[in-house]
């Protein structure tokens, strides 16, 4: 599971640089390939829900 947090709608944007861009700055094109393929195999499907947090409908927290 990857879990992300962001604090508004617009920090949900994606990056100038993308995650593989980054990554190619730093491995060989075989490494990063090798990488890549090992981690797409770690999954057979993907999910995404957006959760949105609202003041008014929480219940307080105990100290």
């Amino acid at each position: 599971m990857i879990v992300s947090s962001f604090e508004n709608y617009a920090d949900m944007t994606p990056p100038e640089k993308s995650f593989f861009e980054f990554m190619a700055q730093s491995m060989s094109e075989k490494e990063l390939q090798q990488a890549f393929t090992a981690f797409g195999e770690g999954f057979s499907s993907s999910d995404t829900t957006i959760w949105r947090h609202r003041e008014e409908l929480s219940s307080p927290g105990g100290d």
